[in-house]
């Protein structure tokens, strides 16, 4: 299964590969909505994985 930060990569380099090869603008609308599709990416990722207790909670 891929993990959910490569689909925030992908997005990132999309944008980029089009700023590079077609010579695209990203304004900084753009960047900015980048910026919160990977970090809205990465939170989801982060809370997907249950929290690890310590054996002295358990007791």
């Amino acid at each position: 299964m891929t993990p959910g930060y490569a689909s925030a990569i992908g997005v990132v380099l999309t944008a980029v590969m089009g700023t590079v090869l077609f010579g695209e603008f990203l304004g900084t609308v753009q960047i900015i909505g980048i910026g919160a599709i990977v970090v809205g990416v990465l939170l989801v990722e982060l809370g997907s994985h249950p929290r690890e207790r310590s054996p002295e909670a358990t007791a």
